[in-house]
């Protein structure tokens, strides 16, 4: 295993068209095969799977974005990037705007409106779990950089967040928490391990210096020292009533302890997935007063309170519970709202905890089943919150596919129909995994954007880390979403935005097996004509 890296390594780039490499296949055991070949185009080199591919980098090359340069971009013209199921990845090409829209019935149109503007956006990004750190420093060094600089850097995916575990999650490779002394009320004994001091940590450190921009690093714990529970050696909690004042300085000392060695927060949650993978035993009616006497006092006083709090972090089909602005008079005759029973006391029914709470942290595993008016009504109801996307990832049946396009597909589709009903961002869940989509203590393996070949000092970027460079390398924290119609897209989905720099952005996703024209015309009378054909997603940015 090699260690974080502590200089920058300068990036070598392979001649795209002199090339051919021995090929990897990964075998069904994660043990990579020889015997085939691949070759390199649009500047990556393709590890195929069933029906797509995702690219291979090594510790001399790694393919890049290239960036929109929308500063010589003549008024008349729109960059337009292309990834697809066979081809392409961010393919960018330079297209004139039309001077007439077309009137084919084959054509989609749609209208931008980017004089009406929504909700402000916030970012996307990924988790530097232990796993992902962990994996990542099983590469070389040379390979470790060009890893990070593909999610963080200008030439990457420029992520804005990242979310990292407080002690250890499902995604590490043992149990762990920061003090487990018994009786240690002052936590006197509490000290960061070896994966936060030797792997997070330095990760986290490098991420921010590659970034062009500010990197909002938010925390949430998954489990609690056993000797503060009720009950102890359960894996779930609650947590003993007189401990609470030691779980709040629990944070406090994590914070600090972070702060000490370089890396600063921007957010927290407290607990991940409290009415599921909780090792806290919380409800909303507890987690509440805690919150507000206790967690938030801890904060204040020990100076972190500019961290944004958010509750939930958990799946869409549990957002009612604790957040649903109903009143303890109308408990009779509840009813189920998107899937999910109404709460009588929520999180923001408690009015401190309402003032004191900056958004609501969403999961998209049960986003399929689930409709969006649960997030309107968030909106509706409390229109001063924000909604961030904490966690996803993909893995029923079979963890890792490499090349999976439906996957990305997902992804998108997903992040589309958050943002387009009041998301202000999606994050990620690992960063990075192993063929086996590990490791994982408990067993639960899943895919992720890139996938780490030790073995032969690789990593593999899937479809779904492109889908995501859609979104996270266009559109930048501080744009706001604007308004974008249609009375027929004929299938196919779109989202817009408008950055701080005055650029418009459009992302569009045809996930049908038919090709099709789009036309987006704006009120300026500017016409975008785009051929959007079948398995496709795309990003057009020009200047407003």
């Amino acid at each position: 295993m090699s260690m974080p890296l502590s200089t920058p390594v300068t990036r070598k780039r392979m001649l795209r068209s002199t090339h051919v490499f021995s090929h990897r296949q990964l075998s069904p055991s994660g043990i990579p095969s020889a015997g085939l070949t691949f070759t390199t185009a649009d500047d990556c080199v393709r590890l195929w799977g069933d029906v797509s591919y995702a690219c291979v980098c090594n510790a001399t090359y790694c393919d890049d974005i290239t960036p929109a340069e929308l500063e010589s971009l003549p008024s008349g013209q729109f960059r337009h990037y292309t990834s697809d199921i066979r081809h392409y990845r961010l393919w960018r090409t330079t297209e004139d705007f039309k001077a007439e829209a077309n009137n084919e019935t084959s054509t989609a149109y749609f209208t931008l409106d980017l004089s009406k503007l929504y909700q402000e956006i916030l970012g996307f990004g990924g988790a530097m779990t232990d796993s992902a750190a962990l994996n990542i420093a099983n590469l070389s060094a040379p390979a470790q950089e060009l890893l990070l600089r593909s999610f963080f850097s200008s030439e990457g995916q420029e992520f804005s967040f990242i979310r990292t575990p407080m002690a250890a999650s499902d995604f590490s490779v043992r149990h762990y928490v920061y003090d487990d002394v018994a009786g240690d009320v002052t936590l006197q004994n509490f000290s960061l391990v070896a994966e936060d001091l030797q792997f997070k940590i330095p990760y986290l450190k490098r991420a921010q210096e590659l970034s062009p921009g500010k990197i909002k690093i938010f925390t949430a714990p998954w489990n609690v020292p056993d000797w503060i529970k009720v009950k102890r050696g359960t894996t779930l909690g609650p947590i003993s009533e007189e401990f609470y004042q030691v779980w709040a300085d629990y944070f406090v000392r994590f914070f600090e302890a972070y702060s000490e060695e370089g890396v600063d927060f921007w957010g927290l949650t407290p607990e991940n997935e409290p009415q599921f993978l909780n090792r806290g035993g919380w409800t909303p009616e507890t987690m509440a007063p805690w919150v507000v006497n206790y967690l938030k006092p801890a904060l204040d006083k020990a100076g972190f309170g500019h961290l944004k709090l958010m509750i939930c972090d958990d799946q869409r089909t549990n957002v009612p519970n604790w957040s649903e602005n109903v009143s303890e008079d109308k408990t009779e005759g509840r009813r189920n709202f998107g899937g999910s029973r109404r709460a009588p006391i929520t999180m923001w029914i408690n009015e401190q905890m309402r003032n004191i709470s900056s958004g609501l942290a969403v999961h998209f595993y049960m986003d399929s089943v689930n409709n969006t008016d649960i997030l309107d009504r968030v909106h509706q109801d409390f229109p001063e919150k924000f909604i961030l996307y904490t966690e996803a990832c993909n893995g029923t049946g079979k963890p890792v596919v490499i090349g999976s396009w439906d996957r990305g597909e997902g992804y998108s589709s997903d992040i589309i129909q958050v943002l387009t009903h009041w998301g202000s961002g999606w994050v990620d869940w690992n960063l990075a995994l192993n063929p086996d989509g590990g490791p994982n203590i408990e067993g639960i393996f899943v895919d992720a954007q890139v996938i780490v070949n030790s073995t032969s000092d690789e990593f593999y970027k899937q479809p779904i880390f492109y889908h995501l460079a859609h979104f996270a390398k266009f559109v930048p924290s501080g744009s706001r979403r604007a308004d974008l119609t249609t009375e027929d897209g004929k299938g196919v989905e779109g989202v817009a935005f408008l950055t701080q720099d005055g650029v418009a952005v459009i992302v569009l996703l045809n996930r049908s097996d038919s090709n099709l024209t789009v036309v987006i015309t704006d009120k300026e009378q500017r016409n975008v004509e785009v051929l959007v054909e079948k398995r496709t997603i795309h990003t057009i940015l020009y200047n407003n």
